[in-house]
């Protein structure tokens, strides 16, 4: 049996190609996160108050007006009163990196560091990674002794950075699943998308 050699040099490494090609697509799919996303939102759009960042409410959820001691640009409350999620710029100083993902990267762990800092004896856990569409977050846990975790979630929108904050509004409460509220969170962050006028 005679082999052709020249044969095999034109087609391995097409093949080569191939199966990296192959490889490269399934590990960037695998960028989900340990929550589902698949609570119900409704039609109704809530839009941000210093960028053109929409997104969906959801079902039964309504807004609420933040006040001035923290700036807050979308605040949701769910319809009994005891969770909460929100969105807030981001306003670290930071210079330039050239890979936008390591930017996002050190932006999540000043933000880690920022809020263990104000938290004693706290703990972080459940961090991840993920992708929805075009948009990478970066997401952490953080509690303190009993109380239940409060989960946020780092983005960027266009040029501005953001942390989703989903937490209870008594953190002892026994009554709200936070892998529920957590789910909720990630239903909202798919449905990101531009304002237009």
């Amino acid at each position: 049996m005679f082999i052709n050699l020249s044969k095999i040099f034109v087609i391995f490494p097409k093949l080569l190609a191939a199966i990296t090609l192959i490889l490269s697509i399934y590990s960037c799919s695998g960028l989900s996160s340990i929550y589902s996303s698949d609570y119900a939102l409704s039609a109704k759009q809530v839009k941000s108050k210093t960028t053109d960042l929409l997104i969906n409410i959801p079902l039964n959820w309504k807004t609420f007006d933040a006040n001035d001691k923290e700036f807050i640009d979308i605040w949701l409350l769910n319809p009994e009163n005891n969770a909460t999620i929100y969105f807030q710029p981001i306003n670290f100083q930071l210079s330039r990196i050239q890979n936008e993902n390591q930017e996002l990267q050190k932006i999540t762990a000043l933000n880690k560091a920022l809020n263990k800092s104000k938290e004693t004896n706290s703990s972080i856990s459940n961090e991840e990674q993920f992708k929805y569409g075009a948009y990478m977050f970066y997401a952490y846990e953080i509690s303190t002794g009993q109380a239940h975790s409060k989960r946020i979630v780092i983005f960027k929108f266009k040029d501005v950075y953001y942390q989703s904050l989903a937490q209870l509004t008594n953190e002892t409460d026994k009554s709200v699943d936070t892998r529920d509220l957590f789910s909720i969170q990630n239903s909202i962050l798919t449905s990101i998308k531009t304002f237009s006028k």
